[in-house]
């Protein structure tokens, strides 16, 4: 496996070398989390599986632009069960350590299990989340 020849510089265009082929990126150094979205600061979702069920990413995005919500992270995915013909995000209850809650994301015969990190209210939680899914 070839390595890619990759030198940070704060936010300053740069190139890699890959395979003969050089490919523009941007990279910026400083606080990866928070992003400007209207003004307000923005949670982050955690990436940290190579699988998702249908539809989660997405949703889990628009959740995290929710103002007060500061991380949501996937977690493990179960097969089995009763068939979900549609995506759904179901807030279960809150994290035994506090400051959040579990949440069940369901598609087809596949479910996720999903952290969110907040200080909201579970009510506020699931208005978000039906206005999510409405869209």
């Amino acid at each position: 496996m070839e390595r890619l020849n990759i030198a940070a510089r704060a936010a300053q265009p740069m190139e890699i070398n890959m395979k003969g082929r050089s490919l523009p990126v941007h990279i910026s150094v400083g606080s990866s989390h928070q992003h400007s979205f209207k003004g307000m600061a923005m949670g982050r979702v955690v990436v940290t599986h190579s699988t998702y069920i249908p539809g989660l990413l997405k949703v889990l995005r628009k959740l995290a632009a929710v103002e007060g919500i500061t991380t949501c992270t996937p977690a493990v995915i179960s097969h089995g069960g009763a068939h979900a013909e549609t995506f759904q995000l179901r807030i279960t209850r809150p994290l035994p350590w506090g400051g959040g809650f579990k949440a069940i994301a369901r598609k087809g015969r596949s479910s996720q299990e999903v952290f969110i990190t907040t200080q909201l209210e579970k009510a506020v939680i699931q208005n978000a989340v039906r206005r999510i899914l409405g869209d």
